[in-house]
């Protein structure tokens, strides 16, 4: 399969839209091995210099991903305006070390093998 404008276009709205690369790249026909193989190709493109398709693929993915998580973010803080837990959702999830929920194990008694009789 050759790599082309359309199909960049494609995977990158889908990667805007809240699809995983895979997701996306299923959608529009490309197997994961030759798209991984295009992004490899398209970093060597990058560190060389060389204007390529590839390297364009590469280079639009993370800004993809960027768009997608500031949608989101925008939509949580709109929620937040109305609904306090949009934001501790958000500070659970982005702040885990700070405003995370803390599981505490409880002790466990040592098991025996006694048997008790009750009654």
């Amino acid at each position: 399969m050759k790599l082309n404008q359309r199909r960049i276009d494609e995977v990158i709205q889908g990667i805007s839209d809240g699809l995983t690369k895979e997701a996306a790249c299923q959608l529009v026909g490309i197997s994961r091995a030759t798209f991984y193989n295009w992004l490899s190709q398209g970093e060597d493109d990058a560190a060389a210099g060389r204007r390529t398709l590839k390297r364009q693929l590469f280079e639009r993915i993370p800004v993809a991903e960027i768009e997608c998580e500031k949608w989101h973010l925008s939509n949580i803080r709109k929620g937040a305006k109305r609904d306090w837990r949009a934001s501790g959702w958000y500070l659970e999830r982005t702040r885990h070390e700070r405003y995370g929920r803390r599981f505490v194990q409880p002790e466990q008694e040592e098991s025996s093998d006694e048997l008790r009789v009750i009654g």
